[in-house]
């Protein structure tokens, strides 16, 4: 899995201060409802903890989105993002606009829609 740039810049740049981030989780395999990736969200945070030596200063764990949304400090966010069940993280909020401007944009005529 790699990063997302903007993640990987701001993660170089933090120092000791705290950085948002969402990764989502692989899929859970045979999962009927939220309550297996919750356990596996749980159990990837745990192990990152004991590998660091201290959590993240927040987490929310999206069961239907299988993501989780988390501040931490770098060093946590760099072991989070090494874990195999993690497919993607990116920064929770981004310089880029995330929407797309008209193309072609003209007034609408009756008889358009």
């Amino acid at each position: 899995m790699t990063p997302n740039h903007e993640l990987i810049e701001q993660l170089a740049l933090a120092g000791d201060s705290l950085v948002r981030a969402v990764v989502q989780l692989r899929p859970v395999a045979g999962a009927t409802c939220g309550g297996d990736f919750g356990v596996l969200a749980r159990q990837v945070l745990d192990r990152v903890a004991a590998t660091v030596g201290h959590a993240a200063k927040r987490t929310n764990i999206l069961q239907n989105a299988e993501s989780i949304i988390l501040e931490a400090d770098p060093t946590f966010l760099r072991e989070m993002i090494r874990q195999p069940e993690i497919v993607s993280a990116l920064l929770s909020q981004t310089k880029e606009s995330m929407s797309m401007p008209p193309v072609r944009k003209r007034p609408l005529k009756r008889g358009d829609i």
